[in-house]
């Protein structure tokens, strides 16, 4: 290149750098007119404003993409000089969007495609497009509420323009590739509705650029992530909202890879029988994999239609055709399985299992990449346990024998994973496996080396949550001189505000996998063997619960204690509460012992032992609420309210625990599984088990008829406060009892056919009910 091109690229640089400079001074503009506007409206003034600085946004990129238009490949490829162009497409016009894919990319066709992907700064540019589109046409569809047509936002054609350019051979040589490979992911969460399990940063430490690319492995993270509020809404994966064209485009993508893969199978037939043709070979490579499980994700995300079905399944078997077993004992490849198994149809798990799992399952769960294919093999038999009952205890038979050299080889989570399950197989009570159940647990007590004794040195219930009697014996011993707030001192800032790391180092700890393997233990269903370690835990001395309450791997399991009632000894219950009231004021100081606090009055039934628990906390309510969690629990436990008016927070609780009752009457939902409040600490990750049940289904059930059980409890609790004297009135005493009766009767059953239709969604039966209702009432007035 010659001086004179060096001069023009040096000016062109300095433009780019101007622009960008106007552009951020012109968005800076716009969003303090914004500001302004709001402020304007909430005082009441009418005044125009934004409309003129978004006009001169939009008139500065379509300006500014005039004079670069011939420049676009060669600005794409400066790092610097590249943000100019990622900052166009987030404000630029539907127009000047489509004019900026034309001239960058559909110009110079796959060719170029591939070239802008490979490239450090480029295919940035190429992913911001992509996910500006995107973000435009959710937009409107989140409006609609619904997908809309591509010409409600024209800038949406592009993704469908850019998606045929990418061929089978250019989808395969773009992946090979670790740049290329994020665009093609990009492009296809895009267009599957699936965007936000990735997200790709980028910065830079002189001139040299970074990236960094965080991957959310399943569409679930989304779902919890929307029941939490911890995203935004519009960055969630929203399959739902693709529009068929997308869809459209990714079938055939996956078709042509299958058609592609059948015709190289031929030729190596002839040349190379045994050799692996270049689609399997991707499956071995980081990038490779990570875009095919991309594409199989976007595609299951709509496997409900027939085509997106088949097309998922028919490249599924294609790439894992003979060389399963292979993929699992691969890095990347044992990823590709696990994001096939996840998704298998609960009919063809059997088949799976049968062709290519069974007889080697101890192999994979010993290996440090299988022992996941594994766990996702066992998740998938729980998903339905009515189809795959018969897997689990072949999967049960295979792995109980070697139970202790799981444990040596650290491959405890195939054993959660078996206890998840089995949870889930008690829960359905037509294909309850008992007999799984107590292999697993000789298995799991076989496998730690321990006895079993209820007494002694050890116990069943140590044994599993230290994950070795050894350990447990120590656990034990150490507590054994030591007093209730030694134990309540394990981990919380002392009121002087220093932390004895001395102490909490030399203190044993419990393992989180042990802490894990017990809450699961904790929730199966009674039995024999069950029934055995939940004796074991009531041989814990008070100070032994409390060193639990302090540990950050055992505070969890005493909190599912608490939590299931209905399967953890009403003994143990009670020595739990007792505890936990007797060292109440010193729980706040701590950051385990609070959440057990928060949980124990959350948790208890009898409104006598929460007014005994809230009334501990007001005797020492000086110590309380000087407690770095003092606060926490103050709001948990409704002290104020308490102390102001002691009638109003009983029939406050009454109230609460008269609609959890019709909730667990009618939905069948545990009392635990009201939502927890959220802790001041929340940085801390702490050991918990998902449910297995998809919680958040409950949970919408829940908040869907909250209001309505809420308005019943209220009119219940109003009408026992207003109801007539024995002398006051104008009738009988009895002929009162006799109306209340009827009364509650027939507001009872109105509500549970409210309930009903809320939950099936009927808009039929509401209004049946509705009408009901109404009849019910005028009777009364005219009686």
């Amino acid at each position: 290149m010659d001086a004179g091109a060096d001069e023009l690229q040096d000016d062109l640089l300095k433009y780019v750098l101007r622009v960008h400079e106007e552009l951020m001074r012109a968005v800076a503009a716009q969003r303090e007119g914004l500001d302004g506007a709001a402020d304007a409206m909430a005082q009441g003034a009418h005044e125009g404003g934004p409309a003129d600085e978004e006009d001169e946004v939009a008139l500065l990129v379509h300006n500014a993409l005039g004079e670069l238009k011939g420049y676009l490949n060669v600005v794409a490829r400066h790092p610097r000089a590249s943000r100019l162009l990622e900052d166009f497409a987030r404000y630029a016009s539907d127009s000047d969007i489509r004019e900026l894919v034309q001239s960058l990319v559909l110009q110079g066709g796959a060719s170029r495609l591939s070239r802008l992907a490979e490239h450090r700064a480029a295919s940035h540019v190429l992913e911001s497009v992509f996910r500006c589109v995107s973000d435009k046409y959710r937009a409107a569809a989140l409006r609609a509420g619904r997908p809309v047509s591509l010409d409600v936002v024209p800038a949406a054609h592009v993704l469908v323009d850019v998606a045929k350019l990418m061929s089978a051979d250019v989808f395969m040589s773009m992946v090979s590739d670790e740049r290329a490979s994020h665009v093609v992911r990009t492009l296809i969460n895009c267009m599957c509705g699936t965007q936000g399990l990735e997200v790709t940063e980028r910065s830079e430490d002189d001139g040299n650029l970074i990236t960094v690319t965080k991957t959310r492995s399943a569409l679930t993270q989304n779902s919890r992530a929307r029941h939490e509020g911890t995203q935004d809404p519009a960055n969630l994966a929203r399959p739902e909202l693709a529009p068929d064209a997308y869809i459209k485009a990714i079938v055939q993508l996956a078709d042509s890879l299958v058609e592609l893969d059948m015709l190289q199978r031929q030729e190596m037939e002839i040349k190379a029988p045994a050799a692996q043709t270049p689609m399997q070979a991707l499956c071995f490579l980081t990038s490779g994999s990570t875009a095919l499980q991309t594409l199989l994700l976007g595609l299951f995300a709509h496997q409900s239609t027939e085509v997106c079905h088949s097309a998922a399944f028919g490249l599924a078997k294609v790439l894992v055709a003979g060389q399963l077993l292979d993929l699992c004992f691969n890095t990347p490849g044992s990823r590709l399985v696990e994001c096939i198994v996840s998704n298998v149809p609960p009919d063809l798990v059997g088949s799976l299992y049968a062709d290519n799992f069974k007889e080697h399952m101890l192999e994979l769960a010993v290996d440090f990449r299988g022992n996941y294919v594994v766990q996702r093999l066992i998740e998938a038999t729980a998903s339905e346990p009515g189809q795959c009952t018969k897997v689990f205890k072949n999967i049960v038979e295979e792995l109980t024998p070697h139970f202790e050299t799981l444990f040596e080889r650290r491959r405890s989570g195939v054993v959660l994973a078996l206890l998840r399950a089995c949870a889930a197989f008690g829960r359905c009570a037509a294909t309850a496996v008992p007999k799984s159940q107590e292999k697993i647990l000789k298995a799991i007590i076989k496998g730690l080396g321990g006895t079993g004794a209820e007494d002694g040195e050890t116990n069943l219930f140590l044994e599993v949550l230290c994950m070795s009697a050894d350990h447990a014996a120590e656990w034990r011993l150490y507590w054994a001189d030591k007093t209730l707030e030694h134990a309540l001192r394990l981990d919380f800032a002392r009121r002087d505000g220093l932390r004895d790391h001395q102490e909490n180092y030399q203190t044993p700890r419990i393992p989180t996998l042990g802490s894990l393997i017990v809450q699961s233990i904790v929730k199966l269903p009674v039995s024999k063997r069950k029934a055995k370690f939940s004796r074991s835990m009531q041989t814990l001395t008070e100070i032994e619960w409390a060193a639990l309450m302090a540990d950050r791997s055992g505070s969890p399991v005493v909190e599912v204690c608490l939590q299931e009632r209905s399967v953890v000894p009403e003994k143990t219950q009670s020595i739990l509460f007792e505890v936990i009231k007797k060292s109440a004021a010193m729980l706040c100081w701590n950051s385990c012992g609070s959440r057990v606090l928060e949980c124990a009055y959350r948790c208890e039934t009898d409104v006598t032992k929460k007014r005994d628990l809230v009334q501990e906390l007001v005797t020492q309510e000086k110590d309380v609420s000087s407690s770095p969690y003092g606060s926490f629990v103050a709001k948990a436990c409704h002290i104020h309210q308490f102390k102001s008016d002691p009638r109003a927070w009983a029939i406050r609780e009454r109230s609460q625990m008269t609609r959890q009752n019709l909730l667990d009457d009618v939905l069948s939902v545990p009392h635990h599984s009201q939502t927890a409040m959220p802790h001041p600490r929340n940085e801390r990750k702490r050991a918990s088990i998902p449910s297995l049940n998809s919680p958040e289904s409950n949970r919408s059930k829940v908040s869907r008829i909250d209001e309505i059980a809420d308005a019943l409890a209220d009119r219940k609790q109003k009408d026992d406060v207003t109801k007539p004297d024995e002398q006051g009135g104008t009738g009988s005493r009895e002929a009162s009892k006799v109306e209340h009766a009827r009364l509650s009767e027939e507001e009872g059953e109105r509500l549970r056919r409210i309930v009903e239709a809320t939950i099936t969604g009927n808009g039929a039966k509401l209004n049946e009910s509705a009408k009901r209702s109404k009849t019910l009432k005028q009777k009364r007035v005219s009686k």
